[in-house]
């Protein structure tokens, strides 16, 4: 038997879409001035796999896409470590404002698509490092 494509419906795009607006305003606090690292890593990690994706549609290889690598690296090691240094929050910063900088040369169309496929990929688990390194090699 073949299995049925997972697609979203219209009420759950424009859903996804409100939520996306809220949740990287979150995500900006968090980047800040959060010492919770459960949320600095699972917000931030959501911002950075569409800001990803977004970059290798419109800006591939452009310094903010490294910009937004580089984050992920340190996102990635902040979650193993439950400690936010100085460093490592100037570094996610820098991160945010290369992904601002992404969103604001993308559609809104292209910014939905890429919240609902990372709402897609949260349905069947947790995003994981291997996640953001598949949207690079697609």
């Amino acid at each position: 038997m073949r299995k049925r494509p997972v697609t979203l419906s219209p009420v759950e795009r424009a859903l996804i879409a409100k939520k996306w607006n809220e949740s990287t305003w979150d995500a900006n606090i968090h980047a800040l001035i959060s010492a919770d690292v459960g949320n600095l890593v699972g917000k931030g990690g959501c911002v950075f796999f569409v800001a990803i994706a977004l970059a290798r549609q419109n800006c591939p290889n452009s310094p903010d896409h490294r910009i937004i690598r580089a984050t992920m690296n340190a996102v990635y090691e902040v979650a193993e470590t439950d400690e936010i240094d100085d460093l490592t929050r100037q570094s996610i910063v820098s991160g945010r404002h290369a992904a601002s900088r992404i969103y604001h040369a993308a559609t809104h169309e292209q910014i939905v698509k890429a919240a609902c496929d990372l709402e897609l990929k949260l349905r069947t688990g947790h995003i994981h490092m291997s996640d953001f390194d598949e949207l690079e090699a697609a």
